[in-house]
């Protein structure tokens, strides 16, 4: 009795995680809905305004790209219809520019046509700015002084 159990948990998470993913456009979901794609282009700097090379950019529905030297970097991704997407940037270079915390942003997309109409069409966001913050560094202190 106890492996059945296992077995039908194994086979309902299998399920779940076919019906849950996003895949390529035009690719749909259980319900027969679109996936829409999205672009998001911008620049990533650190509090100053300098632009950052080599930092990490993501979705949680594409891969990850890397920011140029001018800071720029274009994301894209297909899923079901939403409005908005965080988009994630993680410092990859290690010491090369500084070292930054992680950051996210939630970032508003905007519909900018398709052939079905704004729930499985395409969505843009251009001219995002991510500020990143530099990692501190924390030393110990004297715990007597406490």
């Amino acid at each position: 009795m106890h492996m059945i159990r296992k077995l039908f948990f194994a086979a309902a998470f299998a399920v779940l995680f076919v019906l849950t993913g996003c895949n390529k456009p035009g690719d749909q979901d259980w319900t027969g809905m679109e996936y829409i794609t999205f672009d998001v282009k911008g620049r990533v700097t650190d509090a100053a305004g300098n632009t950052l090379e080599g930092i990490g950019v993501k979705t949680v529905y594409g891969e990850e790209v890397f920011t140029d030297a001018s800071g720029f970097f274009q994301v894209s991704g297909s899923c079901k219809p939403l409005t908005e997407v965080n988009v994630e940037c993680v410092d990859r270079d290690g010491e090369a520019n500084g070292v930054f915390m992680k950051t996210v942003k939630k970032v508003k997309l905007e519909f900018v046509g398709g052939a079905h109409g704004p729930y499985q069409g395409k969505y843009e966001a251009t001219g995002v700015v991510i500020v990143m913050q530099i990692e501190a560094e924390i030393t110990p202190g004297n715990p007597e002084v406490m």
